[in-house]
C-alpha cells in the first residue's frame, strides 16, 4: 500500500492565486476530481478558462511530513476537461428545459436548410 498522498490546488488567474489544497490518491484522481468540479454547476463550469490543476507534492501518511516541489507543477488547464457545452440564457442561466432544447434544435435545422438546400434529383 501507498503510504503516500498527492497535494494539490487550484490556480485562479484572475484571482492571481492558489485555491485551499486538497489532497487525492495520484494525479490521475485528482484529475479526475477536478474535472467532476469542472462539470459541476459552479464556478469551475462557469469560467473554466480561469482555472489550472496543479500539483504541489506528496503528504507521507506514516511520518505526518509534507515534501513540496521547488515550484507547482501544472497538469491541465479547466477548459480542456469540460464535457457539456452550455449556452447562455438571456438571464445568465446555464440550464436548458427540454422544451426550449427542443426549440433551440428545430431552430437550428431551419438554419441549416436555409444555409444548405437539399438538391432534388432529376
Amino acid at each position: 500500500m501507498n503510504n503516500q498522498l498527492g497535494i494539490f490546488t487550484v490556480f485562479d488567474c484572475k484571482a492571481k492565486a492558489y485555491l485551499q489544497p486538497f489532497f487525492s490518491v495520484n494525479i490521475e484522481t485528482a484529475t479526475r476530481e477536478f474535472t467532476a468540479a469542472v462539470n459541476g454547476e459552479g464556478n469551475f463550469n462557469r469560467f473554466a478558462e480561469d482555472y489550472s490543476l496543479f500539483e504541489l507534492g506528496v503528504f507521507e501518511q506514516l511520518t505526518g511530513e509534507l515534501v513540496t516541489y521547488p515550484a507547482p507543477q501544472h497538469l491541465c488547464n479547466a477548459v480542456t476537461l469540460k464535457t457539456v457545452q452550455q449556452f447562455p440564457m438571456t438571464n445568465g442561466d446555464t440550464r436548458r428545459s427540454p422544451e426550449e432544447a427542443e426549440s433551440d434544435i428545430a431552430r437550428m435545422r431551419a438554419i441549416t436548410a436555409l444555409e444548405y438546400p437539399v438538391k432534388e434529383s432529376k
